[in-house]
């Protein structure tokens, strides 16, 4: 099995473990996201991130009084809310950053939370991307050895490119902005060929 490795983007929570810098952290990333646009569709999440953060620093500071008027288990509850919330917001910049792949680790350092990148190690599949120098495209068989690849300006009409007995071909003979379609096939024993992969477009950049 041929493998290739791909760039995750993630976003995480960096909480102190003290409960009140905590709670200064979460009223900080509150504070960021409301007031960018970019997160304006996570309005109603942040709205109940903030309300369960307030309640943890109501019952924080009733706990901590010299007469307490909440105890040591409303004040864990509280905080197991807030915490739950705080994931909520994280999984909502995830998806808004795994929506724009190019700007990923833009949008998550645009929250406050913190960017973890991971090199991940997965089985290659038949696609297409952009290729590391531009212009160029970069076209995967699916799975290891040797395939062939063609590709079409229409989808319709193709153009055989030279097998280099991988399962990776660049292509270079490409014009910006220009879309184009990428098929590949592997290449069997005894002269076989395996049925053509599904077409895969994709606009030079």
């Amino acid at each position: 099995m041929s493998y290739i490795f791909i760039r995750l983007v993630l976003a995480a929570l960096d909480a102190p473990s003290s409960i009140p810098l905590k709670i200064d952290y979460f009223l900080t990333l509150y504070s960021i996201m409301h007031e960018n646009t970019l997160f304006a569709s996570m309005s109603v999440k942040l709205t109940a991130f903030l309300a369960k953060t307030e309640t943890l620093q109501d019952t924080q500071i009733a706990y901590k009084k010299v007469l307490p008027t909440k105890n040591k288990g409303d004040r864990d509850f509280a905080d197991r809310e807030a915490d739950l919330a705080a994931v909520s917001i994280v999984a909502a910049v995830q998806e808004l950053a795994n929506n724009d792949l190019p700007h990923a680790e833009d949008i998550v350092k645009a929250s406050g939370l913190k960017v973890v990148i991971k090199n991940v190690r997965v089985p290659q599949v038949a696609d297409v991307v952009q290729g590391e120098v531009s212009p160029s495209v970069h076209i995967m068989g699916d799975g290891k050895g040797n395939h062939n690849f063609r590709k079409s300006l229409d989808g319709i009409t193709w153009l055989n490119l030279l097998s280099n007995g991988t399962s990776n071909y660049i292509d270079f003979e490409v014009v910006l902005g220009q879309t184009y379609y990428y098929q590949s096939q592997k290449v069997l024993t005894k002269k076989r060929v395996g049925p053509w992969s599904r077409v895969f477009s994709i606009k030079v950049k």
